[in-house]
């Protein structure tokens, strides 16, 4: 799940099982998987109308960010660059930008720190 391929969101899960998952994904989170909790929180994340679910971008997030700074896996910083435009397509449309404001602007320069991260001579 973190070699680079995208894996789509899941739309359809219900919130009971979103909260589920963040709930494992935040132990995993806690004990420092970071591989385990990107992969579950994304799949939380697809619960696009649910509480958990900007959360569990936004973690999902954080935990390949670590992956790839501290832990210089530069191909998390890749999957991070994927998910966070898939976040901002889910997240930031016209039916879901007025509830998800900040989320938007948070994705918006993670979006554009990926971009430099990624641009020659950074």
């Amino acid at each position: 799940p973190l070699s680079g391929e995208m894996v789509p969101l899941l739309p359809g899960l219900r919130v009971e099982e979103a909260e589920a998952r963040y709930r494992l994904a935040r132990t995993y989170f806690q004990a420092n998987h970071w591989d385990e909790a990107a992969v579950v929180f994304h799949d939380a994340a697809g619960a696009i109308r649910s509480d958990v679910g900007p959360y569990a971008a936004q973690l999902s997030l954080e935990s390949l960010n670590v992956l790839g700074g501290h832990f210089q896996r530069p191909g998390c910083i890749d999957t991070l660059g994927e998910r966070a435009k898939q976040y901002h397509d889910a997240y930031c449309g016209p039916a879901m930008r007025a509830g998800n404001q900040e989320m938007c602007e948070i994705l918006g320069q993670v979006l554009q720190d990926v971009a430099r991260y990624r641009s020659p001579g950074k």
